[in-house]
Order: C-alpha cells, then sequence, then structure tokens
C-alpha cells in the first residue's frame, strides 16, 4: 500500500487530469487537497499539494500563507520563511496576523535572529488579544532574540557528535534510553520502502549495541511493547529495573503511558497507567521515572486541563505496586504558556532537564535545566550551545555517571532525504575530558634572576611537591574584563608584569582611612613579594623540572584549581577562573622555545606526556567573608583578603601511569 500522500496525489492527479477544469478551479482542488492533508497531519504530503496550487497562482496570500505553514510544520524553514515574506508584505489589512509570529519562529529556525525580533513585535502590534498563550509567548521569544548572544557565551562545556548512519537513518530517531554501557534503547520511524508503507511504518521501540565505540541498531525490542496499529515511544526505566514505561499512541497521536513489570525472568503484558494518569481524551507522554529526594517521581508530558500553556510536564509520587500519589503541574517556572516536553531527572545532580519552545532560547525547542526541591524548581537555564542549535533540540539524558548523554535534534548535518532540517537524529553529548592535554610553544624567564635559593635546588618532581600548591594571582576582573570569553590570548607573564605594576596602586588605596598608613603599605608590599613573586618564580622552576623529567620519558599530570572574588555572579566567575587558567596555559606554551610541545602533544621520541587537569570553581568556592560589594573597593579589590581569592592553584604535579 502507497503511503497516504502519495496515493491521494495519484488519485488527485488521475481525476483533476481527466476532468481539465479551468486553471482557478485547479488551484481550488490542490488547496483542498493540502487542507485534508493538514487535517491528517500529513504535512509532507500537504506541501506537495499547496505547491502545485501556488504553481497555479502564487498571487492568492491565503495559499501562500497555506503553503507556508506546511513548510514550516514539516521544519523546511528556508523554504517556509519565502513564502511568509511573500504573503505578508502586502498584509496591510492585518488578515494574517498570527503569521508574523509564525514568520518569527521560522526566522529563528534559520538563525536570523533580528529579523525573528522585527517580526515578533509587528506580531504584537497587530494582535489584540492580550490574554491569548500565542500573546503570552511571544515576549518570552523577543528576549531570547535579545539574548542569543548572552546565552551562547554561558553555554555548558560540551561536545556534541551524531551516533552515526549505523543506528540514525534518513527518517527520524529520538528518545534514547541507556540501558547499561552496551545497550541503548530508542525509537524510530523506519519505514521498509519508499513508496509503500506496511503494518510496520510506525514509530518502534529498537535495541541498538555499542561494538567498536560504535552504536549500531540490532532489533525491534519485545513485540509485547511494539503493538501493531500503534505508535510506541519514549522508554523509561524504574530505579530498580524493575518496571519499564513507554507511551503508545493511536494514529491520531492520542497518546497513553503503559508499564511492564519485570517477573518470572520476563517482561509482562504492558498495562495502562491508571486513568487519573491517563486522562480521557488528553495526550500523555514521555514518561520519565527517577529518584528524587528519597522517593520515586514519575515526570510525564499532557496536554490536560488547568496546565500552564500546549503541553506542560507533570509530575507524580510512585507508590509501590499500581499506587500513585495525586498529580501535580510542575509550575509556572517550569510550564510557559507554550510547550515543555521530553523531561529527564539527573539524580546525580538534583537536575530537572527538559525542552521548551517558549522559554527565551535561540530556537525551536532549546534545552533547559533546574534545579531545587522538584516541588518548587528555580527559574530554568538555557544550556546554550552547542547542545542547542536554531531548531529543535530535545529529549536530552546523561548516563548514571554523567560521563556522557544523549539529545535528539534535527539541525543541520543530521542525515534526511527531505531537507537539511526535516528529521530528528541521536546525538551523544559528551562531558570533555578533565585530563586535557595543552600544545605550548617558546618563552622568556620570568624572573629568574629572583628565585630563592631553596627553590632553585630543586630537581625531581618529587622535590617539587614540597612547595605546592603554587599560586597565581590576578588583578581585578583580569585577564579579558567584563567579557564570559573561557580563554584568552595573554599568557601569566604579562598579566603576573601589569599586574606587579599596580603595587603603588594598591598601597595608596588599601591605606586610605588607615590609622598606620605604614603598616598597611607594609601589608601591601609583603603580600607582592612574598605571595604573587614567589609564585611566578614557582610557576618558572616548576615548568624547568617538569621539562628535564619529560626528556627522561616521564608522564606528568598537572591539577589546577581556579578561584575568583565574590565580585560578579558566580557563572561569570566560572568563565573568568577559565580564562586565569588558560593563562597559565599561554605560558606555558612560551616555555623554553616550545620545549614541552612534544609532551603536550604526546609525540615525544622518548615517550613523555604532560596533560593539565583543570579544576575551576568560580565563586561558589571564594571566601564568602570577603566584601563583595562593589562599591567599597578599598576591601572588595585592593584589601589583601580580596586580592588573595582571585587566583588559581597547581595543586599537583605528579607522575600517571
Amino acid at each position: 500500500m502507497m503511503r497516504p500522500w502519495k496515493l491521494h496525489f495519484l488519485t488527485a492527479l488521475i481525476g483533476l487530469c481527466c476532468v481539465l477544469p479551468a486553471s482557478a478551479q485547479l488551484h481550488k482542488q490542490w488547496v483542498r487537497l493540502g487542507d485534508e492533508a493538514m487535517e491528517e497531519r500529513d504535512y509532507t504530503g500537504a506541501t506537495v499539494y499547496y505547491k502545485e496550487a501556488v504553481k497555479r497562482d502564487s498571487n492568492i496570500a491565503e495559499t501562500n500563507i497555506k503553503y507556508a505553514d506546511a513548510l514550516r510544520l514539516n521544519r523546511e524553514f528556508k523554504k517556509a520563511e519565502k513564502w511568509y515574506k511573500r504573503a505578508l508584505e502586502n498584509d496591510s489589512e492585518n488578515k494574517f496576523t498570527e503569521s508574523h509570529f509564525w514568520l518569527g519562529e521560522t526566522l529563528m529556525s534559520n538563525g536570523d535572529y533580528e529579523g525573528a525580533e522585527l517580526s515578533f513585535n509587528d506580531f504584537r502590534k497587530r494582535f489584540y488579544d492580550r490574554k491569548a498563550p500565542i500573546f503570552k509567548r511571544v515576549k518570552r521569544r523577543i528576549k531570547g532574540c535579545k539574548n542569543v548572544a548572552s546565552i551562547k557565551a554561558n553555554s555548558m562545556a560540551l561536545e556534541v557528535s551524531p551516533l552515526g548512519n549505523k543506528l540514525n537513518t534518513y527518517e527520524s530517531e529520538f528518545s534514547a534510553l541507556l540501558l547499561d554501557d552496551s545497550t541503548l534503547y530508542y525509537s524510530s520511524l523506519q519505514y521498509e520502502n519508499d513508496s509503500t508503507v506496511s503494518e510496520n511504518d510506525y514509530i518502534r521501540l529498537y535495541r541498538a549495541q555499542r561494538r567498536n565505540e560504535e552504536w549500531q541498531t540490532v532489533a525491534l525490542i519485545d513485540s509485547l511493547f511494539n503493538e501493531p496499529g500503534y505508535h510506541v515511544a519514549n522508554g523509561s526505566m524504574s530505579p530498580d529495573s524493575s518496571r519499564f514505561y513507554f507511551s503508545k499512541c493511536d494514529a491520531d497521536y492520542v497518546c497513553a503511558i503503559y508499564v511492564s513489570n519485570w517477573a518470572d525472568s520476563a517482561w509482562q503484558t504492558p498495562e495502562k497507567l491508571e486513568e487519573a494518569i491517563n486522562m480521557e481524551g488528553y495526550t500523555t507522554t514521555q514518561p520519565m521515572i527517577a529518584k528524587v529526594e528519597g522517593k520515586e517521581i514519575l515526570f510525564f508530558v499532557s496536554d490536560r486541563p488547568n496546565g500552564k500553556g500546549g503541553l506542560d510536564i507533570w509530575n507524580i509520587e510512585y507508590s509501590g505496586g499500581r499506587k500513585y500519589s495525586p498529580l501535580r503541574n510542575m509550575g509556572s517556572r517550569i510550564n510557559s504558556p507554550g510547550n515543555e516536553i521530553s523531561p529527564f531527572f539527573d539524580e546525580a545532580a538534583d537536575t530537572l532537564y527538559f525542552s521548551s519552545d517558549t522559554h527565551p532560547g535561540i530556537g525551536g525547542f532549546d534545552v533547559f535545566k533546574s534545579g531545587g526541591r522538584y516541588k518548587s524548581m528555580v527559574v530554568p537555564t538555557n544550556l546554550g550551545t552547542p547542545v542547542n542549535s536554531p531548531v529543535d533540540d530535545y529529549y536530552f539524558s546523561y548516563d548514571k555517571d554523567r560521563k556522557f548523554g544523549f539529545l535528539t535534534s534535527n539541525r543541520e548535518g543530521s542525515l534526511s532525504h527531505k531537507g537539511s532540517t526535516c528529521c530528528n537524529d541521536i546525538y551523544q553529548v559528551g562531558v570533555p575530558e578533565p585530563l586535557e592535554i595543552i600544545p605550548v610553544a617558546e618563552d622568556t624567564l620570568l624572573v629568574a634572576d629572583t628565585i630563592s635559593p631553596s627553590i632553585e635546588t630543586v630537581a625531581t618532581i618529587e622535590e617539587l611537591n614540597d612547595y605546592l600548591p603554587i599560586t597565581l594571582y590576578f588583578h581585578n576582573d583580569q585577564p579579558n574584563p567584563r567579557t564570559v570569553d573561557t580563554t584568552t590570548q595573554l599568557d601569566y607573564l604579562e598579566t603576573f608584569t601589569a599586574y606587579t605594576a599596580m603595587e603603588q596602586e594598591y598601597q595608596q588605596i588599601f591605606g586610605i582611612g588607615e590609622t598606620d598608613r605604614d603598616a598597611a603599605w607594609q601589608t601591601i608590599t609583603d603580600f607582592f613579594d612574598k605571595e604573587v613573586r614567589a609564585g611566578a618564580q614557582q610557576l618558572e622552576v616548576a615548568a624547568k623540572v617538569m621539562e628535564q623529567e619529560l626528556v627522561k620519558g616521564a608522564r606528568i599530570e598537572l591539577a589546577v584549581k581556579g578561584y575568583a572574588s565574590p565580585l560578579a555572579k558566580s557563572d561569570y566567575n566560572l568563565h573568568l577562573t577559565l580564562r586565569r587558567i588558560a593563562s597559565m596555559q599561554n605560558f606555558l606554551r612560551n616555555y623554553h622555545d616550545g620545549a614541552l610541545i612534544p609532551y603536550l602533544d604526546n609525540v615525544s621520541d622518548e615517550g613523555g606526556q604532560l596533560r593539565i587537569r583543570k579544576i575551576p570553581f568560580g565563586e561558589e568556592k571564594a571566601n564568602t567573608t570577603v566584601s563583595d560589594q562593589l562599591t567599597d573597593k578599598r576591601l572588595s579589590v585592593y584589601s589583601p583578603q580580596a586580592a588573595r581569592e582571585r587566583k588559581i592553584e597547581i595543586l599537583s604535579i605528579s607522575r600517571s601511569e
């Protein structure tokens, strides 16, 4: 049997060819077919029919809007933008007010945030129902457009890569569930034939295995779950692995949650959850169960009444057997006037991850996270790039050890034969290795002529450890002040030189108001001599000793921890500490004419290797007794107590296997 839209298309084509009506009549019949396809949510078919209609007459704004809507819903955003603009450029009578909103959404998906903001503002000027959900959404979308740079700058340090074409297909894969290190459940729509459909052309649950570090689809999972005539997806395992939850949807995509119990060494026939969860006539889907505050909590998504918008995230406590406590909406901090989907609770970090198409973001659905108690979670934070893209990103999850995770996205680069952003693929999200190999280059000595005799005699890694930690200090907000960069082009020698040149400024400002100004000045002098300059001296000795050991084939690991004063917000300080660590790395890059390069690149003939482990902390580890009042710079910036918080520490220099 042909796929529905192809069958309709062929039938219509035969009938239309036989009747041969006038062009206007032909246009109307193509539009009617497109309307029928839209009612059936056959967006691919609708684009085909509306395309035929606009071929006959491309000057009818209403048809152009319908074509644009179908293209957007089929996630062909670049084409949709063209047809929205064509229809709306002469919309002086406000006939298509809502379409200005959807043009804004389309422009966001195409990465044109300035254009999207203009279109959203056009919508606000034209749309008069201030209480309508769509009007409530637009303010947050405008905020997202304005904050794109900030969202990207505050991104989580994660790496995103596709799982590959041995699991992802040209159709759609989503909702990865890791069972163990080598077994993965996921959902997929996989057509057996490109031109015909069969009873298997539904979304199904599949099992994949990891072989030679590559995920490969193995088979459909147990037939108990994949029931013919239903879309089956969104698997979730209970914390003790005794219950498997999933959603089952009919042909109209009305979904319900089912659970199967493990007994007698086999999964039992799935049972539909109670009506309080699966509310009759509404969708209930995307179950995720986790241990939260000592309780098992089932999170799910539903469009039932008394929510905050379209699809909301709800939860309910599991009490054992078939018992569940009264359900509750996650509240307006999590749920918006739009749609919130794909909840995942990270037990290790007490953090809820979910996706929203309304909270301020950079694309269609963005991934957010929120902490706090599950009954009163904090305002969510956008994960930024590369997790989020201009299009749809959802089903974010971690493995239990938080070493890596998964993400579903239709971003450019996903497999598709329909369009660059048509179809979903599963991506792996990697947490960067804590041991980072840092390339190095040339150098001039820091302050070799002032190195103390005691440390100058150090000749081995073991002896060097007697002088740890090596502490390197920085002036307020240095290097690269007032930015959210996580790296810098400056090296520690440059920041050190600029910092020590400010010694007199520190003395003058810290001495203001002191009854014993000479003592205050001496305190500053002691800080710069005994701590700032001493740290720089120790850094140079450490570089020299490491070079001597590396040429003998040693494998060395350097652990570096960052701090910052309490003046800025903690997320800003996190980036600041990363810049400070980067300046130390840049010093090593400039050490001794690149002598360390082979060891940092792991290409030395002797087999030596130098690796750096970064531990950036930010304000959360700063001394909270230090003044954080920006107006009181004498204490918050120029006092020795505040200055001691602006540092990084080399905690260990050790041999590694």
